[in-house]
């Protein structure tokens, strides 16, 4: 399945050398990333930055401040950003938004939208984070396990319905999992949040995929308009995140078992290739385990056989 992947495993290395192999490889990914989201980004952030120029321009020949004072005046709204909600009367630390930051922090998904500004809500954020975080791992771990004992169960159930020469591969296994996960809780999830949200598709999905891989960079985050359904929708926002997790846990178990699978069949057959005679040599000539030679040696001699 991985064989590049198997070819490094075999290699007799020490464990230090796999590791700066395995990290050049990261760093080379790394600088691909870098390069192409230079190419996307960086000519959509120059023209951003011009029209914001031009904005402050238009502000300054629109009042009687001067250019750094406009510019001070933006830097207090962008960091009061934050807040703007409370302003028109949505409240970012009600006990509502404050349960929602709450599963943000232990699920490490980390919006930023909102964050702490006093030292004590600081303080307090770092110490719940660190009790948390493990918590909530060995939650969406058991869950994972019961997502997994079920599909199990499905998939026997399954094939005593199947022809006899028909069976569930190693890898079909891991690939019924992935696209059902995606089905699930990224296309579904993506058609709610652009009838709700008012966002395109692509953004929906966009979101759906930031969100449940815990990058959470904060720029779409749903449930931030004042409606009269906002908190049955931010909890079904949050069974959502949960269970999606412990779905990407059950993905990331089953790959990794197929991985441990596919690793030990390599290894199996790479015994048995050894093993076996090269052509041209005779079996009397291919290497005979040691054991096998002692085990001859010790073995007693029939001397009742006539001739």
């Amino acid at each position: 399945m991985f064989p590049f992947l198997e070819r490094i495993r075999s290699l007799n290395w020490t464990r230090g050398k796999k590791l700066a192999l395995i990290s050049l490889i990261l760093f080379c990914y790394l600088l691909v990333g870098a390069a192409v989201f230079e190419a996307l980004e960086a000519n959509n952030e120059a023209a951003q930055a011009e029209e914001y120029r031009s904005l402050i321009a238009q502000l300054v020949s629109a009042s009687s401040l001067n250019e750094t004072e406009v510019m001070n005046i933006t830097s207090s709204l962008q960091r009061l950003q934050a807040v703007a909600n409370a302003a028109n009367g949505i409240e970012n630390w009600a006990f509502a938004p404050s349960f929602f930051f709450a599963l943000t922090v232990v699920t490490t998904i980390g919006y930023g939208q909102i964050s702490p500004v006093t030292a004590g809500g600081q303080a307090f954020c770092c110490v719940y984070a660190l009790i948390g975080i493990p918590i909530t791992g060995v939650v969406l771990v058991k869950i994972a396990d019961i997502l997994k004992d079920r599909f199990n169960s499905l998939r026997d159930r399954l094939q005593k319905r199947l022809p006899d020469n028909f069976k569930f591969s190693d890898i079909m296994a891991p690939l019924i999992i992935s696209l059902l996960g995606v089905f699930l809780f990224l296309f579904i999830p993506a058609v709610v949040f652009r009838a709700i949200e008012g966002w395109t598709y692509g953004e929906s999905l966009y979101y759906a995929f930031i969100t449940l891989s815990t990058i959470g960079f904060g720029d779409f985050v749903a449930g931030q308009e004042s409606n009269t359904l906002r908190g049955l929708y931010k909890v079904l926002l949050m069974v959502w995140i949960f269970v999606g997790l412990a779905f990407l846990t059950l993905l990331l178990e089953v790959v990794n078992d197929m991985i441990t699978k596919t690793a030990e069949a390599t290894k199996s057959r790479l015994k048995s290739s050894d093993s076996t005679p090269a052509d041209g040599e005779s079996p009397r000539d291919a290497k005979v385990p040691l054991d096998d030679l002692d085990e001859d040696r010790r073995a007693p001699t029939d001397t009742s056989e006539t001739v």
